[in-house]
């Protein structure tokens, strides 16, 4: 199958896997295990096209060492000064389909011989916004997780940090994202726009400088974006006099717009919010046991 018929005919994976199947990709597997090296398949026809598989190196088995696994990534350093080495954090992502693997997760942990293990709940902006139905947890899937997570770090108490990162629907009051807008953090994105947060760039009549153009220092002090959450002045009610309104700062302006379309509105995860009631259904949607795993995925745009 040439190339050039490839992309006349903007064959995607899922077709590809198809034609895959029609010319019994498995018995040609199973050739290539049997005798290290793949032997050609016979030329095989599908829909008019003419395809041939050709031979391939099977490698393997592949050894690990595992005095790898370790850490510290400076051991054996002929550099006198370092003492403490690298710490090794690692983070794993949650959500309905993976909860119950929390033990699981925590063993490769140890394993690993990591210093931190962060169980970050899934934040429903983006695509997991769009796939909330399918991926925010239950009370009870979640009070399950959380149980396993608390033993295990009484348990690894001075071995590694445990933490257990409640996702915005199960709490009262929002989180501080990024630490406040603009106060503490600036992200740097691929293209060079420098953001306060990762999503920022798709709330609405902010103009974001790019680092190729302007000067951090120029940025941070005088972007109008940065500034348009700053502090408290843009704050409405409940948080403008709300006693935490310098603790969590009014929580995600990205989580307000995409729920309620108003970038300046309180979280609508904090109970105190107006349109509070978005959180609550959704969580009472998530109490069905059972959701079927049905997901919306990227696609490529050309």
């Amino acid at each position: 199958m040439s190339m050039d018929h490839l992309l006349r005919n903007r064959i995607n994976r899922r077709r590809a896997l198809g034609l895959l199947g029609a010319l019994g990709a498995a018995p040609f597997v199973a050739r290539s295990l049997r005798g290290g090296v793949a032997h050609a398949a016979p030329t095989q026809i599908v829909n008019g096209t003419t395809c041939v598989l050709t031979p391939s190196l099977t490698e393997g088995p592949y050894f690990v060492d595992e005095r790898l696994n370790r850490s510290d990534l400076t051991s054996n350093t002929t550099n006198t000064g370092v003492v403490n080495g690298l710490p090794l954090t690692l983070n794993i992502v949650l959500h309905r389909q993976n909860l119950s693997r929390v033990a699981d997760m925590i063993s490769l942990a140890e394993q690993l011989g990591v210093d931190r293990l962060e169980l970050a709940n899934t934040q429903y902006l983006a695509w997991a916004l769009l796939n909330r139905a399918a991926l925010l947890p239950s009370q009870v899937e979640l009070d399950k997780a959380r149980d396993v997570a608390r033993a295990a770090r009484d348990r690894l108490k001075g071995k590694i940090e445990l933490l257990f990162v409640l996702p915005d629907y199960y709490s009262d009051r929002p989180k501080a994202c990024m630490s406040g807008w603009g106060k503490r953090y600036m992200l740097v994105s691929p293209d060079g726009l420098a953001l306060p947060c990762h999503l920022a760039h798709t709330l609405p009549g902010l103009s974001f400088d790019n680092v190729q153009e302007r000067s951090l220092s120029e940025i941070w002090h005088h972007s109008s974006a940065f500034a348009a959450f700053r502090g408290e002045a843009w704050m409405p009610e409940p948080c403008q006099s709300c006693e935490r309104r310098t603790i969590d700062f009014g929580g995600c302006r990205c989580q307000a717009f995409h729920l309620t379309g108003d970038a300046a509105a309180t979280d609508p995860a904090c109970g105190l919010s107006p349109k509070h009631d978005l959180i609550v259904q959704a969580r009472a949607a998530a109490q069905d046991q059972l959701i079927p795993l049905s997901l919306r995925y990227r696609e490529i745009r050309r």
